[in-house]
């Protein structure tokens, strides 16, 4: 029997070893990572016989086969197929989207032999590649079929001790976790207000148990005669929901004729480090809000080990994207802001729900990074999610970034529409259209409705926040810059910043600025970039403004690609420094809560540059989830740990630096208008005062 190269993309899926970062061409260093006790990650999807593969180890980095080695794999005869394929592959796992593209430089094919063997096994070679001597993995045995007891947590910060709390652990393993090989399935069914649901017991990496339940339903399926309304309650019920499967993101257009997800999509994901009894303590809850500049993205579905293992209770949500999220008719019938009222009601449903997964609904912390930064600020801002939340963590946005938030939703929205092939005479005959046309229809076109005006940009979105006429269920019926001018927010610890080079792929290769043409027409019409961009009432006063900025950042020099270091930090401040600094400033100034300020330049081999002495946009999450795959003595893996640590101890104790230790080198403390203190991510740690103090400074003095 034959078995097609896609199972090598299917081991990989299964294992989740598509994230490992280092090559290894030694079988004896690889076999001792996959010990039958340690393949956790392996979810075996029936009872079919178990069978043995060989396995083709890459980097991860390169995405590139780079040797072959006759590690063993325990695989599902379930997932065999007969078809043959070209030597390049791809494939995309279906529930968390990582792409993966393997090249085999040796063979023009890759096909596996499997013989059946006296032990019921198929060994399996791999055609057109000379093999080592292969040995097949043995049978699983009844101890590697029991689970392994829990590791206590190690001694964290003395602060959390003495509170009696559970203490951060000094180092997380990989961030999946699942039951081991052959372990029982262990189910546990929680009784919400809403009526019971059921959920599984899985280990973390650590060994600690975490009660997981995905696809949650916090509101009525948005379909049907609930397209376009805002997200409804849902109804009690007496017969148990299932909460076992990863919840199909909201649709999306994730590439170009790639559409994914389902208008039914209005689910969270939960993550428990225990289940209440009666000698538990609720414990605090994160909520993890998506990037993904409002139109991709969904809620996180694989256990975030560290935060569980530090005794934190997760929550991924999902909210409706693009249009079908973010539409507006600028009237009541189609108000807009449909996604942030999902997050809202998200909210509402933690507070309502949360305690009988053993969560705290008094200490809820709001995160987010880009998109899902923005959010968190828009959440801080609107009066409808007051008393939601405790604390706010905004990383790499807000809601005066002018990619964020826009006043002409309702033109966007006539226009795609009129791309679509209807002209609608009015907001009722529009309605009308977008009620009866298909999901995919509307979600299948990026930026048709964008004006010539708004093309012109360093940063495009398209389906954003935006302001609606004044109404009961009003989200944002005031503008943000208004709101944060006169202090009419809610008011709560909130710990934001940047990347030192938000972005830098601007100017990178494939960049918009990466050649002599892209820079000659910034140079040729900086003001069509920069100046509807920026915060001002009036056309001539952005125009006034634009030829300053230019001047700050240019001089009177032409703009060529020798000043592209110039370009990238333009516009990155910009789309996202001067916005998150004027809110951290405004903070600092109106609110009687913490704030806390940082600046992620930290750069190795995680960096989507790591040549370039800097982090761009997203640097900081690609440290904050994959550094367990680095050396744990190398400094980005420390950085990683230490982002995670303290973003853990802001959750649990509203100060992410309650203890300076060997790994917490630095006190972290808050920003005030007199003490302007900021940490840096670099190695090692920095603090100081003034972040980007030469540049920030002119920004304030030119834009409200």
């Amino acid at each position: 029997m034959r078995l097609s190269p896609n199972s090598f993309s299917d081991a990989i899926k299964w294992l989740k070893l598509d994230k490992m970062s280092k090559i290894y061409n030694n079988c004896t260093c690889i076999k001792s990572k996959l010990h039958l006790h340690q393949i956790r990650r392996l979810q075996v999807l029936s009872r079919s016989p178990i069978v043995v593969l060989p396995f083709i180890i890459f980097s991860s980095l390169a995405i590139e086969t780079t040797s072959l080695c006759n590690v063993s794999l325990i695989f599902t005869k379930s997932t065999f197929s007969t078809s043959r394929k070209n030597t390049r592959l791809s494939y995309q796992d279906k529930r968390e989207r990582h792409p993966l593209v393997l090249k085999n430089k040796k063979t023009t094919q890759n096909v596996v032999k499997c013989s059946l063997n006296d032990n019921s096994l198929f060994n399996c070679v791999l055609k057109h590649v000379d093999l080592p001597s292969y040995r097949p993995y043995p049978a699983l045995s009844s101890s590697a079929r029991t689970r392994p007891q829990p590791r206590p947590l190690p001694a964290g910060s003395l602060r959390a001790a003495r509170r009696g709390q559970h203490t951060t652990p000094p180092r997380a393993r990989r961030p999946r976790s699942d039951s081991p090989v052959g372990a029982e399935r262990i189910y546990k069914t929680v009784d919400t207000p809403l009526g019971p649901i059921r959920g599984r017991q899985f280990n973390t990496t650590s060994g600690n148990p975490v009660f997981i339940f995905r696809g949650v339903p916090y509101a009525q399926p948005p379909v049907g005669a609930l397209r376009f309304k805002p997200p409804v309650p849902l109804t009690p019920w007496t017969e148990r929901k299932d909460a076992l499967q990863t919840p199909e993101r909201c649709i999306q257009l994730v590439s170009t004729d790639n559409i994914m997800g389902s208008e039914d999509c209005l689910y969270l994901n939960i993550f428990s480090p225990e289940l209440p009894s009666d000698t538990s303590t609720p414990r605090p809850v994160f909520v993890m809000i998506h990037g993904g500049g409002f139109r991709t993205g969904y809620a996180q579905s694989y256990s975030p080990d560290f935060y569980v293992d530090s005794g934190i209770l997760v929550v991924s949500i999902q909210y409706r994207l693009g249009p079908l999220g973010f539409m507006s008719t600028g009237d009541l019938l189609l108000p807009g802001n449909l996604g942030m009222k999902d997050q809202v009601l998200a909210l509402q449903w933690i507070q309502q729900n949360i305690a009988a997964f053993g969560g705290n609904p008094d200490d809820v912390t709001i995160n987010g990074q880009s998109a899902g930064g923005a959010s968190v600020h828009f959440l801080v801002l609107s009066p409808m999610s007051k008393g939601l939340f405790k604390q706010a963590i905004s990383q790499s946005g807000c809601a005066i970034n002018p990619w964020a938030f826009k006043k002409n939703i309702t033109d966007r929205t006539f226009r795609y529409v009129s791309y679509l092939g209807y002209e609608a005479n009015n907001t009722s005959d529009l309605m009308n259209f977008l009620m009866n046309v298909e999901a995919e229809e509307l979600v299948k076109y990026k930026s048709v409705g964008v004006s010539e005006e708004d093309r012109v940009t360093f940063f495009m979105t398209i389906w954003v926040p935006t302001l609606e006429p004044e109404h009961e269920g009003a989200f944002l019926a005031e503008e943000p810059r208004i709101l944060m001018a006169e202090g009419r927010y809610n008011y709560v610890p909130y710990l934001a910043g940047i990347t030192s080079y938000e972005l830098l792929a601007r100017t990178q290769e494939g960049g918009v600025f990466a050649s002599e043409e892209d820079v000659k027409n910034l140079n040729d019409n900086f003001d069509a970039y920069v100046a509807h961009e920026l915060r001002l009432s009036s056309r001539e006063e952005q125009l006034r403004v634009s030829a300053e900025i230019r001047q700050f950042y240019y001089g009177d020099n032409e703009i060529t690609l020798q000043l592209n270091d110039s370009t990238a930090k333009l516009a990155s401040d910009l789309s996202f420094t001067e916005g998150v600094d004027t809110v951290i400033r405004n903070m600092s100034r109106n609110s009687p809560e913490p704030v806390y300020y940082y600046q992620f330049s930290f750069n190795g081999p995680l960096n989507v540059y790591p040549d370039f002495p800097g982090a761009c946009h997203g640097d900081d999450t690609r440290y904050a989830k994959n550094y367990v795959n680095l050396e744990p003595d190398s400094a980005g893996y420390k950085v990683g740990l230490q982002l995670l640590h303290m973003w853990a101890n802001f959750v649990k104790y509203g100060d992410p630096t309650p203890v300076i230790d060997e790994l917490l080198t630095e006190d972290w403390n808050q920003y005030e208008t007199n003490n302007t203190n900021y940490l840096e991510f670099v190695s090692p740690l920095y603090t100081g005062t003034g972040l980007n103090k030469e540049r920030m400074d002119f920004w304030h003095t030119v834009m409200p």
